[in-house]
């Protein structure tokens, strides 16, 4: 209105009113509001007749007033200053509320819109609208003071009342809100709710505000926690509502405080938690049983459960279950006491232990006490509270113990009786006796069935007999037996072998002479000598075939010792007699003089023993030698005889071993001889000295030439570059040359005396002496690698080949060794063998991480991993969570209470080393700043982080207390290994979230399909309830057609008929959604003989009437003879039907449409053949989709509902047949299907149908 005034010309002077009047009169005197047109003074040029019913005065009345004539003097200077303004400042349009004065001096409120009139950029008035606003006013005052009132109720209410703002905060709350939740008021004010309700029930407030906006709940209540300002929780009742307060939406709120009767709600559920809890946690059976009714009223677990019965198959059994689950033998005990339950007196226990049988047919022991629960009138026990207990275990312990003290008691006797044995075989002195006693003794004291003594030849492994006893029970001499260990005995065999003292086998093949007789238990103890198996005793239980007790295995072991021990004896006995015989026999081959020296009470030597070596030796006989002694003294040259009595004297003030080797004159001749000696102490306090003399003449000649020979030797390897030395047999060196010295930094006098094993690091000596020992007797060189240590202190590997040395005898005297350094070689084959056992070790951890995507199993898998190969104590796999590094696992010294704790990337080594992505070694944690102590006395700590395709996926670390422990080499191989780990790591963790995300995928499917079906149930509901409403009315527009015919118009109709049409489309669709809900559904098809050629033939002439409306070419193709199928006469139509409508509806008048039917082996083939519209490309993938149709500019116009296609393709499939089509768009389509043939017709031709045009 305003808009069109401000267009009115400044030329229309005085016109101006009658413009307005004649152009707004009657839509302003409608309105009912008083329009009004002032100068640029104010001063009223035009008022309506609305004023008089708003403010009583007559318009003539107001006409050439000013405008403040009507303004309550209260408002008046506001008023006027507020359009001075206006007009000054040139603000096209205001609105303001203020009060007037009626006619009759009554004030009223009014809200007045004034708007400038501008000409030509000056204020030529205004025109304003002004309506009544007096009754809203009042009531906005009421309703002021009844929120006075309400507020005054609330301030002293014993309930809490809030009023929240929509954006959630609060704007009032009463006393009883601050005494709630602790904080003052001031504190409440525009606090937002959510940060005082627990954040459990966040989402519950939010849906319920949701709800109460979709209008599905009226006004929200809930319990909810508040956290107090001491941070304990306050449970309230919480009313609320949403109301217009001030012109805001504002939650108006009450609530009741109930916290104590939510501590008492809380308790009771624990009580019942920790009752139940009990019930279910302790074995027992506790139940109350009715007498009266014989059932059980209550059971913290079924009864029959604990002998291994289902609920449902004790209450198969009846009543009588109890019973049937009692051992028989207990039936009686049983009856007896149930009567006795009846009588029980208030207190009164009843108590009996019954033997149950267990569903998997075991015998379990079952412990019930019974004691009175309630009492009938008559003083009777009605119902009686039990508890049962499984005691098969305390039962079968206490047998178990009777048991062992029985076999104590026979263990004691037999250990008696084999303390009477060992005596009584001590006392003979064969070993046949004794071996042919001992049987006899352990079948008559020790009440062995069968018992037999075998020796036993560890290097031949022969089994050797002795004495047994045979089937019949008496004594038999096995001495001529004698059977190879083979494969035959593999029960011996593996007992030998195992060197176990007693064993046992039950239920095996017993044997006598060596035939398998029976079967039963046979039991073996062993007997040894020196750590080898030296024969065994046998017993088994083939006479009386009782079961083996423990005490006879420990007897027969006893026994087996003490045989040991005779065996041992004996042998030694024999030992010592052939040892005797033999030292004659060795004494008379010596090439020296045996003898036995000692001093009578003058001092003087004499010769107690000579053998009979002496004249050899000696050149003189045996009997003058012992006559004098001296006469051996006087051989000895002078010059030598002086050194001879020195070292004698020595020897006789302190007696040692004596050896002597000097010049003697035998025959005239000058000879060498050698006197080696050793003093015996006796008991009677006399010494003696045992010794041999002998001539080493031949041998002291040999060594001059030796010597002589290595003189020349030693000149020679001096010069030589190689490592050269000479030792000993025992391994003492004898010769160095120089570059020996030279390369170990050493003189001559160092080596030379001492053995070749100083500097060789212990693990070596002993394979060193074998060599050494081998090569004396086979006399070959030999060749071996070792380290030494050096004079600086390292170590450095050597290969030495060692040539022994001959003397005249053959026997081997020293070895001579030449070395040469191989240390580069060996650190070479060193570092390869190291390299390749971590490619191992690698291989062996990627094939344990790659067994499992299981997250926790390749953590620990990870883990004990990085410990083995870094030898640390501690290890620890942090996983990158949310910019924090959590720990998921760890091993060793870190404490259980470090997983799930996390650490910030800015943290710590590890958070460093997360942050950087850079692996660390730290070799000593306590000079790093950011070492972070976690477990004791860490020295060290590897660090690496954890990446998987340049992302990281966490950190490992491992920690050791030992110095040292951590190398370079270590840290780098285990660089190589955390790649493999972060791999796994990531792998597994990728299976768990593909795991939950395939869960959450298989649950929202589910979702989906309950949805699909909803919907399908739906449609199929809908569609079957729209048939009789379209019956219906099809009905009776049919019957309005008939009865007004005459009557209507062509218009109507033309109404009538697109009713007609628009029933018809309804009721196709509702048949073609029928149609695939029953498909859908699988519901079974008729599968009747139907001709595929007549059903074609029918449906080309129904639509042939279509095609000849649109002017089209209509073909019809088929073969000369039926072709039968199986298929639903009343589905299959359809699709004939559909195909060839579709064909003309899509084909532009004038167009052509060819149908075929064809066979094809043992299939008919159909199609339909049009040069309509056709189908764009981008558009055929959905063309078989329920509802999907074509939009093309051709199509637009075209009615349909999307389902046709679709329809067919599914009964065709329905019927095991295929679908095919072509189409280009704007050249034509071919639709067709294929369905297998009944029986198959060769076709003689093919004949044109029918041509339509």
């Amino acid at each position: 209105m305003t808009d069109v005034i401000d267009t009115i010309p400044s030329s229309a002077g005085d016109n101006q009113i009658n413009y307005l009047q004649t152009f707004y009169h009657d839509l302003v005197e409608a309105a009912g509001n008083v329009f009004f047109v002032t100068d640029d003074n104010g001063y009223f040029v035009y008022v309506n007749s609305a004023v008089e019913p708003v403010l009583g005065f007559e318009p003539a009345q107001i006409i050439g007033t000013h405008f403040t004539t009507m303004v309550d003097a209260a408002w008046r200077e506001q008023v006027v200053a507020f359009y001075v303004a206006q007009f000054k400042n040139f603000v096209p349009e205001t609105t303001m509320e203020f009060e007037v004065v009626s006619a009759n001096g009554e004030a009223r409120w009014v809200e007045q819109i004034v708007r400038l009139m501008i000409v030509d950029g000056e204020v030529m008035g205004c025109n304003g609208l002004l309506h009544d606003i007096s009754r809203r006013k009042f009531a906005e005052t009421a309703r002021q003071d009844i929120e006075k009132s309400y507020l005054f109720a609330s301030e002293n209410a014993g309930s809490i009342v809030f009023l929240v703002a929509q954006g959630g905060t609060f704007t009032y709350v009463n006393p009883a809100m601050e005494e709630a939740i602790g904080y003052s008021r001031g504190e409440l004010i525009g606090t937002s709710v959510y940060r005082l309700i627990h954040p459990d029930h966040h989402n519950q407030i939010r849906h319920a505000i949701q709800l109460y906006h979709e209008g599905r709940l009226s006004a929200p209540r809930s319990e909810l926690q508040f956290i107090r300002k001491d941070g304990s929780i306050c449970w309230l009742d919480v009313v609320a509502t949403w109301g217009d307060i001030d012109g805001r939406t504002t939650m108006i709120g009450s609530a009741l405080n109930i916290s104590e009767r939510k501590r008492i709600e809380q308790e009771l559920k624990d009580s019942q938690f920790f009752v139940e809890k009990i019930n279910t946690t302790i074995p027992d059976a506790i139940y109350v049983f009715d007498i009266e009714d014989w059932n059980v009223i209550y059971s913290n677990r079924p009864f029959a459960a604990l002998l291994g019965y289902t609920s449902d198959e004790a209450l198969a059994m009846g009543k009588n279950a109890l019973l049937e689950m009692l051992h028989p033998s207990e039936h009686e005990r049983y009856y007896q006491r149930m009567k006795l339950l009846k009588v029980l007196k208030a207190g009164e226990l009843q108590e009996a232990t019954y033997q149950m049988q267990h569903k998997d047919g075991s015998i379990r022991w079952l412990h019930l006490r019974n004691t009175a629960f309630e009492h009938d009138s008559d003083g009777n026990v009605k119902r009686i509270l039990g508890l049962t207990r499984d005691v098969t275990e305390q039962v079968e312990a206490q047998d178990a113990i009777h048991r062992s003290e029985e076999q104590l008691r026979k263990s004691l006797q037999y250990q008696r009786a084999l303390n009477e044995i060992n005596f009584e075989l001590g006392d003979i002195e064969s070993f046949e006796g004794m071996c042919k006693r001992a049987i006899e003794l352990g079948q008559s004291k020790l009440e062995f069935d069968r018992i037999a003594l075998l020796l036993f030849d560890h290097k031949t492994e022969t089994i050797m007999g002795t004495y047994g006893v045979d089937a019949q029970g008496e004594i038999r001499d096995e001495r001529q037996t004698r059977h190879a260990l083979s494969s035959e005995f593999q029960l011996i065999s593996k007992s030998v072998r195992g060197k176990q003292r007693v064993r046992v086998r039950e239920d095996v093949d017993l044997y006598d002479n060596w035939q398998v007789v029976s079967r039963g238990w046979n039991a073996m103890a062993l007997m040894w000598k020196d750590g080898h198996v030296i024969g065994w005793l046998a017993a088994d239980n083939l006479i009386h075939h009782q079961p083996v007790q423990e005490y006879q295995l420990e007897v027969l072991g006893m026994l087996a010792i003490s045989l040991e021990h005779f065996y041992v004896q004996k042998e030694a006995e024999a030992k010592l007699l052939e040892s005797n015989r033999r030292y004659d026999q060795l004494v008379a081959n010596m090439p020296g003089m045996v003898y036995r020296i000692r001093r009578n009470g003058n001092n003087a030597a004499y010769y107690e023993y000579l053998s009979p070596r002496c004249k050899d030796v000696t050149g003189l006989d045996s009997e003058v030698v012992m006559a004098d002694a001296n006469v051996l003294l006087d051989q000895i040259e002078p010059e030598d005889r002086v050194k001879y009595d020195a070292m004698v004297r020595t020897n006789l003030e302190e007696p040692q071993v004596f050896r002597w080797e000097g010049a003697v004159i035998v025959n005239g001749e000058q000879r060498w001889r050698r006197v080696e000696s050793r003093p015996y102490h006796l008991p009677d306090g006399s010494i003696v000295w045992d010794g041999v003399m002998s001539d080493v003449t031949e041998s002291r000649r040999a060594d001059e030439a030796l010597r002589q020979s290595e003189e020349r030797y030693r000149t020679m390897v001096e010069e030589h570059s190689e490592l050269i030395t000479r030792y000993t047999p025992d391994g003492t060196f004898t010769f160095v040359n120089e570059s020996l010295c030279r390369y170990f930094s050493q003189t001559r006098d160092y080596f030379i005396g001492r053995s070749i094993l100083d500097d060789t690091p212990k693990e070596y000596h002993a394979a060193i002496l074998q060599r050494i020992d081998q090569s004396r007797v086979t006399g070959r060189p030999f060749q071996y690698e070792h380290p030494v240590r050096m004079a600086n202190g390292s170590v450095r590997w050597f290969e030495w080949t060692d040539t022994p040395i001959f003397d005249a005898s053959g026997e081997v005297v020293k070895f001579q060794s030449v070395g040469r350094d191989i240390d580069v070689r060996k650190r070479t084959e060193s570092d390869r063998n190291d390299y390749i056992n971590r490619l191992e070790i690698i291989r062996r951890v990627d094939m344990e991480l790659t067994e499992s995507l299981n997250f926790d199993h390749v953590l620990q898998i990870a883990l004990d991993a990085a410990l083995h190969i870094s030898q640390a104590s501690a290890g620890a796999i942090h996983v990158l969570e949310d910019d924090k590094l959590r720990v998921v696992h760890v091993v060793g010294n870190f404490p259980s209470s470090m997983v799930g704790t996390t650490v910030s990337l800015k943290q710590g080594i590890v958070g460093r080393v997360a942050k950087r992505g850079i692996p660390e070694l730290i070799t000593d944690v306590n000079l790093d700043k950011d070492y972070m102590p976690n477990v004791v006395e860490t020295r060290a700590q590897m660090t690496l982080p954890l990446m998987s395709q340049d992302r990281l996926i966490g950190v490992i670390n491992v920690q050791t207390a030992e110095a040292g422990i951590f190398t370079r080499p270590m840290f780098d191989f285990l660089k190589v290994l955390t790649v493999r780990i972060a791999s796994a790591l990531d792998n597994a963790r990728l299976h768990l979230m593909t795991e939950r995300h395939l869960s959450e995928i298989t649950d929202l499917y589910q979702q989906v399909s309950e949805l699909e079906q909803l919907k399908t149930q739906m449609i199929r509901i809908a569609a079957h309830d729209l048939r009789n409403p379209l019956g219906v009315i099809s009905g009776y527009v049919q019957i309005l057609s008939d009865a007004l015919g005459e009557q209507l118009s062509e218009t109507n109709w033309e109404q009538i008929t697109t009713i007609k049409d628009s029933i018809n489309r309804i009721d196709k669709i509702t048949r073609d959604i029928l149609t695939l809900e029953r498909i859908s559904a699988g519901h079974d098809m008729a599968t009747d003989r139907v001709d595929l050629k007549q059903m074609i033939c029918t449906a080309f002439t129904q639509i042939k009437v279509q095609a000849a409306l649109k002017h089209q070419t209509y073909e019809l193709t088929t073969p000369d003879t039926p072709l039968y199928v199986k298929a639903d006469r009343f589905l299959l139509p359809e699709t004939v039907v559909n195909l060839m409508t579709n064909a003309v509806k899509y084909t532009p008048e004038g167009g052509t449409i060819r149908v075929e039917l064809a066979q094809k082996g043992h299939r008919a083939v159909f199609t339909v053949q049009d040069n309509g519209y056709g189908i764009p490309a981008d558009q055929q993938e959905n063309l078989f989709q329920a509802f999907f149709r074509v939009k093309t500019r051709e199509t637009r116009g075209i009615s349909g509902t999307g389902l046709g296609l679709h329809l067919v393709k599914s009964i065709i499939e329905r019927h095991k047949g295929e679908m095919h089509f072509k189409s280009e768009y704007q050249k034509g389509s071919t639709f067709g299907f294929e369905l297998p043939l009944e029986e198959v017709h060769p076709p003689r031709g093919k004949r044109k149908a029918s041509t339509g045009k």
